[in-house]
């Protein structure tokens, strides 16, 4: 459930089942006696090194984006392909959803990486949840400014920010997604499907054409992209 692609997915389906108690509690109760070291800078440039190496996050989330983009593109019989500046702040914008994501995942699963994973920077208190609510915060501030100009993409990616919000909040039914991984599969998983679809809003910003008449292939490459997403979670 700690994995970039979890971010980008949704899925974040993965549940906590294990020991490892003893070594939680050192842990925890080592950072609860002393100053956490660094600057508050430094500390999330560490985690996100740790934990969204961007080297790899930043390229997979333009892949993704372009992916579908361009894709819509050739469906619409546009030549030759273009990548525009909207398209561009697209891309960071969906960057900074699954880094978002990500955090989002730390808060939603501290209790069991306490138990099972705590070496990790949130529950070593190599980084605070202060620390991480900051750069959440901020991220939704840096999106919010990237979005402004882009009209119909700015629908799509209200939608998204919304389904974003309700993950973190396990759509206020926590104990009964903790209960069930299908259940967390299944609420989660659409994600995929809602951040394809902020791309074809940005796409049709940028290409001037409206909502009525978008071709069946544009929907199916949405269902094909959120295919892919799909047989990797349950196949992992």
């Amino acid at each position: 459930m700690n994995t970039e692609a979890d971010a980008v997915t949704g899925a974040g389906v993965g549940t906590a089942t294990g020991a490892g108690a003893g070594t939680a509690t050192g842990a925890v109760a080592g950072t609860a006696t002393g100053a956490v070291a660094g600057t508050r800078a430094g500390r999330l440039w560490r985690y996100v090194i740790e934990m969204y190496p961007l080297h790899v996050n930043v390229p997979y989330s333009f892949m993704l984006f372009f992916g579908y983009y361009l894709l819509v593109q050739a469906i619409y019989g546009f030549k030759p392909l273009m990548i525009s500046t909207e398209s561009l702040l697209g891309a960071f914008t969906l960057a900074s959803f699954t880094l978002l994501l990500r955090i989002f995942d730390e808060f939603k699963d501290y209790e069991h990486d306490v138990k099972l994973f705590p070496d990790r920077p949130l529950p070593s208190g190599r980084v605070t949840k202060a620390d991480l609510k900051v750069m959440g915060w901020s991220l939704v501030a840096i999106m919010v400014l990237l979005n402004l100009t882009l009209g119909k993409g700015l629908i799509g990616f209200a939608i998204l920010m919304a389904f974003g919000f309700l993950m973190l909040k396990f759509f206020f039914l926590p104990d009964l997604h903790r209960g069930s991984l299908l259940l967390t599969l299944a609420t989660h998983n659409p994600v995929a499907f809602f951040t394809h679809l902020y791309v074809l809003g940005v796409f049709m910003q940028d290409h001037r054409q409206g909502p009525d008449g978008i071709p069946a292939s544009a929907w199916l490459g949405i269902l094909m992209f959120w295919g892919l997403v799909f047989s990797w979670e349950t196949a992992r």
